[in-house]
């Protein structure tokens, strides 16, 4: 009965830390697309990515932003392989920091 106790102790205690995670986002330059077919091949290839929740490629800014699942963070140089064998050239990779 003790050990149940405690256990609902401590998961009560550590739920908000998992909860509280938000999602990492990060914006990635992009450059050679020139078309909406170039966009979705960048879009449908990062969605493979391990942890990677969602995104979306702007062609006329270049830019892709990615938003990862909480808790997980950002492999760049993986992101920045799969661009490169998508065809197109990543740039630099910005951290976006959530507004709270």
């Amino acid at each position: 009965m003790r050990y149940r106790i405690v256990i609902l102790l401590l998961m009560f205690c550590f739920l908000p830390l998992v909860v509280a995670q938000e999602p990492q986002r990060l914006e990635v330059e992009i450059s050679g697309m020139s078309c909406k077919f170039c966009v979705r091949s960048v879009e449908k290839n990062l969605l493979k990515l391990e942890g990677i929740k969602e995104t979306t490629v702007n062609l006329d800014e270049g830019i892709a932003r990615i938003v990862m699942s909480p808790g997980k963070q950002g492999d760049v140089k993986k992101i920045k392989e799969l661009i490169i064998n998508s065809g197109f050239t990543p740039g630099n990779v910005r951290i976006i920091k959530s507004a709270k």
